[in-house]
């Protein structure tokens, strides 16, 4: 995947959820983190997949032992501007996450939208990757793009009529998800951003949406850095792959807008060190 590099970060930081971590999400997170703590209560080491900044500051502020790992020095150097905790203490890999190693086990891995990122012809790799540097009894979570067959696909004009009925959600976060399905391809499981900005861009043209709503997706990067697609698998293929490694926990529903498509996974390392 192309892309990775300071301009995206720069994009990035005009993104809201479901393409960042959103506060209620991360309550869930801090529940199955009260979990490790039952049988361990001090240096907890949290490895974060992808240098998103609301994980770290969530670390710093949880006394975790942070370690991050991502390919683009680039890009952690330039979001890390988004930390609120600037003097943050953490480890930094440089690697793709299907090829990560570590001396150490971790006892709770995250990731947000991690598993869209992944090369999706490694799948098992990732998932081996993650395995073996999860702790026994540790746990993995993350939110990414799933769907299922009978999840209801609108049109990009019926999406933004329920928009302006719902209007105070914010438009990326009503828009995103479900312009992504109407664009999925399911026998590839990928999502083309591009593509998603033509149908917005589309819209704009007919007269759907105006200026000032068209003006939240100029500038996330769908039509500039975002040069590659999106694996979006179905939640029962992920499930299973999971399974060949983990314990699958399952899907959470954060009753965030978008969380029937984007849901937070939760999976389990079997045993107890």
């Amino acid at each position: 995947m192309s892309g990775w590099g300071e301009m995206l970060a720069y994009t990035w930081t005009n993104n809201v959820p479901p393409s960042r971590p959103s506060i209620n999400e991360l309550c869930f997170y801090r529940r199955y983190l009260d979990k490790v703590r039952e049988k361990k209560r001090k240096s907890i080491r949290l490895l974060v997949l992808g240098s998103t900044p609301e994980f770290r500051d969530w670390g710093v502020e949880e006394d975790l032992d942070i370690t991050v790992v991502d390919k683009s020095k680039e890009y952690y150097d330039t979001i890390s501007r988004e930390l609120r905790h600037k003097n943050i203490k953490e480890t930094l890999v440089i690697s793709q996450w299907e090829n990560m190693k570590f001396s150490n086990e971790f006892d709770i891995i995250v990731g947000d939208l991690s598993v869209g990122n992944i090369e999706k012809e490694r799948v098992d790799d990732f998932i081996n990757a993650i395995y073996s540097a999860l702790t026994p009894g540790g746990y993995f979570l993350g939110k990414s793009f799933f769907w299922t067959d009978n999840d209801v696909v609108l049109t990009p004009e019926q999406i933004v009529i329920n928009f302006y009925h719902n209007k105070q959600i914010h438009p990326y976060t009503f828009i995103n998800h479900q312009l992504g399905l109407y664009c999925l391809d399911k026998e590839r499981f990928e999502i083309d951003f591009s593509k998603m900005y033509r149908e917005i861009v589309k819209l704009k043209n007919n007269g759907n949406i105006n200026d000032e709503l068209f003006d939240y997706f100029e500038n996330v990067g769908w039509n500039t850095d975002m040069k590659f697609t999106f694996f979006a698998p179905t939640r029962q293929f992920f499930e299973d792959k999971i399974k060949q490694k983990m314990v699958f926990v399952g899907y959470i529903d954060s009753l965030e807008a978008y969380s029937n498509l984007f849901p937070v996974y939760v999976a389990m390392k079997e045993g107890i060190k």
